[in-house]
This record gives C-alpha cells, structure tokens and sequence, in this order.
C-alpha cells in the first residue's frame, strides 16, 4: 500500500511575511549583557592638619662636604681626629690610611702657605714682631679684619693683608727706603684697586727700590 505525502500549499502572502520575519530577526541588535552596577567606594579622608601653617619643604640630604665638615673643625680645633670620627668615617667610606693621607697633604700645603708669608716679610722671627707690634698698636676691629683675612684660604687677600700690615709697622719705625727717603711726604694709595695695580706691576716683584716705594707709600694710605 503506497503512503501519500500531503503537499502544504503556502501562498504568496504568507511566504512574504516569513522573509520579512526573518530578516527582521537577522538585522536586530544582540541584547547587551547586563553588568552589575557596583557602588563606587568614596576616597578615605585624609587626616585634617593639626595647625594653620604652611610645612616646612622637605629637607634635602646633606653633601659630602656637609658631612665631612664638622671633622675638618675638630682637626682645626684640637690638631687631630679622635677614634670616634675615625669611625665615622670608615662608615662614609673613608678608610684610616686615607684619611691620615690626606690630612698630611693639606698639613704641608698649609705649611708652605705659611712659609710664603713668612718669606715675604723676612722669615718668621720678623713677621712675628710685626704681629707683636700689631697685637699693641692697632684697634680691635683692625685686628679682627686681619686675622679674617688671613685666615680666607685666598692667596692674593692673606698677602694683600700681610703687605698692607707689613707697611703700617715699617712706617711706625720711620724706615728709610733705597732711595734714602723716609715714608714722610710719600703720596698715598687713594684705592685699594690702585693698590692692586701697583702690586701688579712686574717691577714689585723684581725692582727692591720699587717695591720700598710701593710699601712707604701703603704705609700712609687710608684704604
């Protein structure tokens, strides 16, 4: 017995509407996925200033010549380092041998500076009888301005000093020049730049009556 197959007649109608169901459906949007909204967490507040003023800026860490300085005081002080500093400064990073090495070579830098003044006025015994004369004849203030002068680091100021003062004593005694003249009558220097140019000159270095002139007249100078 044969088994029929039963035809579904679908008119146009109905054929044109399911095309156009379909690509409805195609051409929609995918449905976003929904994300849980989560409750935004508020900044902690930070804790309100104890005064009205304004902080101090941070301070900036110390150089090595910070550091080092309070060591270069107490060798000046006391003429050595004490095993406490020594300590220290293996800590920084500076070895005993080192540091001993090095204080020996600023020792002898020191000690030729001084020699050079030394030289300059006649050797030691007569720079020391010019300060002795200086400690009992000029002022406090007088004083003061030499030792800082002298204790500068700067050549050209310490000699500046050491000539000036050098002058001041030769005249005191009424010294007599190359010449055969006294430091009376001598015109003086009228500025310190004056001065300068004088002591420049390559005569001060090589000329002794040069020189005498140029002593007598800084020893009436008011400069």
């Amino acid at each position: 017995m044969e088994t029929s197959v039963e035809t579904v007649q679908i008119t146009p109608e109905e054929a044109a509407k399911v095309t156009q169901e379909a690509a409805a459906e195609k051409a929609a949007p995918a449905p976003e996925p929904q994300v849980e909204e989560q409750a935004e967490t508020a900044p902690a507040e930070a804790d309100p200033p104890k005064d009205l003023k304004v902080p101090d800026p941070p301070k900036e860490p110390k150089s090595p010549a910070d550091r080092l300085s309070k060591f270069s005081e107490e060798f000046s002080a006391a003429g050595k380092l004490s095993d406490q500093s020594y300590g220290e400064l293996e800590k920084l990073g500076y070895p005993k041998d080192f540091v001993d090495t090095y204080i020996a070579g600023q020792v002898a830098i020191a000690e030729r500076a001084q020699q050079e003044v030394f030289n300059s006025v006649g050797g030691a015994d007569s720079y020391r009888k010019m300060t002795e004369w200086a400690g009992s004849n000029l002022s406090e203030d007088e004083v003061k301005a030499y030792n800082a002068a002298v204790e500068s680091g700067d050549r050209n100021q310490v000699m500046f000093a050491v000539k000036g003062l050098q002058a001041r004593f030769q005249s005191s005694r009424e010294p007599q020049t190359l010449t055969g003249s006294s430091s009376k009558g001598a015109r003086g220097f009228r500025s310190s730049a004056e001065l300068v140019e004088a002591m420049r000159d390559p005569r001060y270095q090589k000329d002794p009556a040069y020189r005498a002139d140029v002593e007598r007249r800084m020893a009436v100078s008011n400069i």
